[in-house]
């Protein structure tokens, strides 16, 4: 998301240049890049994306440009080599991940018995409307995860379930 914020940034900042002289044409160039202020919206088209919604874009630029590009397991390699470069940490939580091939580069770093994959289901929530879908990975543990619930019941669950007690 914030790669297709930047390009579109990069590309209205030329123009900008070239054209208008400035970013005056814009409350805060910074906005552009925020890919939060997006959330709420991302299903309808946009004046920013040229009338595309922000998820068509952000699909495009996955689909369509990076993996034929650079292999179907680029944004695993690009995660893989941000997380050896930490130094801040030894565990890493992968919030998304909806394609195998893109999570084979943290597996093969980690190792297949040092990943756990949670698949999180909640009702009213799923991949209808996504290029993404519930995964399998061969050779790691996974569990499936049902937030029915509370965000606080959720959060007991998970601390139960993946904290070991002294």
């Amino acid at each position: 998301k914030v790669g297709t914020h930047a390009m579109f940034d990069a590309m209205a900042g030329d123009l900008a240049d070239q054209f208008c002289g400035d970013y005056a044409y814009w409350d805060n160039e910074a906005d552009c890049l925020r890919d939060d202020l997006y959330e709420d919206t991302k299903d309808e088209p946009c004046e920013w994306f040229h009338g595309k919604t922000p998820r068509e874009m952000y699909i495009a630029v996955s689909e369509q440009l990076c993996k034929p590009m650079f292999g179907i397991d680029f944004f695993g390699r690009v995660l893989r080599d941000t997380i050896s470069g930490s130094s801040r940490t030894n565990t890493a939580i992968i919030t998304d991940s909806g394609f195998a091939p893109e999570a084979q580069p943290i597996i093969d770093y980690f190792g297949a018995e040092n990943c756990l994959l949670l698949r999180m289901h909640r009702k009213g929530c799923d991949f209808s409307n996504d290029s993404r879908d519930y995964i399998e990975l061969p050779g790691v543990q996974s569990m499936n995860v049902y937030n029915d619930g509370s965000v606080d019941g959720l959060r007991s669950l998970l601390r139960h379930t993946f904290v070991a007690t002294p």
